[in-house]
């Protein structure tokens, strides 16, 4: 049932594509044809500034143009599901590269930090302590609290 459902899928998405391309085709060609007679004809009537006449077909760049631009969007969207796995085919290989040369190039250093954790030579022992009556912050060393006299030592458990 799923792969029948698969295969309608896979039709219809090609029946899609399909009309995406005629009817981007259509746009470009129509949009082309409605651009270069509105370009033609302004340059035209630039040109013949005897006459006085400005041009009149200049209206055909504001159809002509956007449908440049719809059409090829439709175009290019038919083609998008190729265009997706050229760039992933020609980028995979370049990402698995990066990431060998950056695992070969990194593992000393990260076998050097695994082995300073194992051997807790990476931990570092407290250089200040909080005093018990006021919250003062001390040196690790003091006996006494800097701030309001208290001993230090019960910090010590």
């Amino acid at each position: 049932m799923e792969d029948k459902r698969k295969e309608h899928d896979l039709h219809e998405q090609k029946g899609t594509k399909k009309k995406l391309k005629v009817i981007g085709l259509v746009l470009i060609i129509v949009g082309a044809i409605f651009t270069i007679t509105g370009f033609v004809e302004f340059f035209i009537a630039i040109s013949n500034l005897d006459s006085m006449e400005g041009p009149k077909l200049f209206w055909m760049l504001f159809i002509g143009l956007p449908m440049l631009g719809i059409g090829f969007s439709l175009f290019m969207m038919a083609y998008r599901g190729k265009i997706a796995r050229y760039v992933a085919s020609e980028s995979a290989p370049v990402a698995k590269d990066v990431t060998n040369y950056m695992i070969d190039e990194t593992k000393d250093s990260i076998i050097g930090v695994v082995n300073e954790i194992k051997n807790n030579k990476g931990a570092s022992k407290p250089t200040k302590r909080a005093c018990l009556k006021c919250g003062a912050i001390n040196e690790i060393d003091q006996n006494f609290c800097g701030h309001c006299g208290a001993p230090l030592k019960e910090n010590d458990k």
